[in-house]
Formats: C-alpha cells, sequence, structure tokens
C-alpha cells in the first residue's frame, strides 16, 4: 500500500491527465515535499492561507474566502489536519461555520412534490 507522499504523487500525476492546465493551491503553511510533488507533476502551485500565527489557530474566514474565490478549474488538495502545524480542523468549526452559512444562506421557495 502507498504512504501518504507516494499517494499523493499518483494523484498528482493523475489530475494532471484529467486537467493539465489547472493551478493547484497548497495550504499555508504546506509540507515542501506537497509543493515538490505537483510542481514535479508540472504543476503550478500556490497557497491559500491556513495558520494565523497571531492567535496560533486556524485563519478559517481568511481560508474560506480564498477558497471561494478560486476559479472552478483550479486543483485543490486539503492536507489533513493533523499534518499541518496549528490547531487542527475540528468538527466543531466545520459544522459552526456550516450553520453560520445555512442561517445566512438564501432559502429556494417551496414546491409542492407532483406525483
Amino acid at each position: 500500500a502507498l504512504g501518504g507522499t507516494g499517494a499523493l504523487k499518483v494523484g498528482a500525476d493523475y489530475l494532471k491527465r484529467l486537467n493539465p492546465d489547472a493551478k493547484v493551491y497548497i495550504s499555508d503553511p504546506s509540507w515542501e515535499n506537497h509543493r515538490a510533488l505537483f510542481e514535479a507533476a508540472g504543476f503550478e502551485v500556490e497557497n491559500y492561507p491556513y495558520y494565523d500565527a497571531a492567535t496560533r489557530g486556524v485563519n478559517f474566514a481568511g481560508m474560506k474566502s480564498f477558497l471561494l474565490g478560486l476559479l472552478a478549474d483550479a486543483g485543490f488538495r486539503a492536507a489533513p489536519p493533523v499534518a499541518l502545524p496549528g490547531k487542527p480542523l475540528t468538527v466543531k468549526i466545520w459544522t459552526g461555520q456550516r450553520l453560520a452559512d445555512q442561517a445566512h444562506a438564501p432559502r429556494a421557495p417551496h414546491r409542492k412534490e407532483v406525483r
């Protein structure tokens, strides 16, 4: 079985075959082998915000804002939270944000079900 780096290499090569013009974004910070693997596969690699040194935690608002602004054809790999310094992305963070998003999301009109 492949380890994390081997699996990432296979994934990078596969993504290049599927979408050769994609740009790949990795978290900041990230492991340098992540950047090296995607660059070796032929991708341009950029960073997205992840860690907030001032709070010693996740910059969730910055990360979310950046990721929502990405082009639809960009390649995206989310590193496992345990692999990065700082606070991990816990279920509480994601759930709290999802509930906040739902509270502000426009509601679709209800439709009668037709059978």
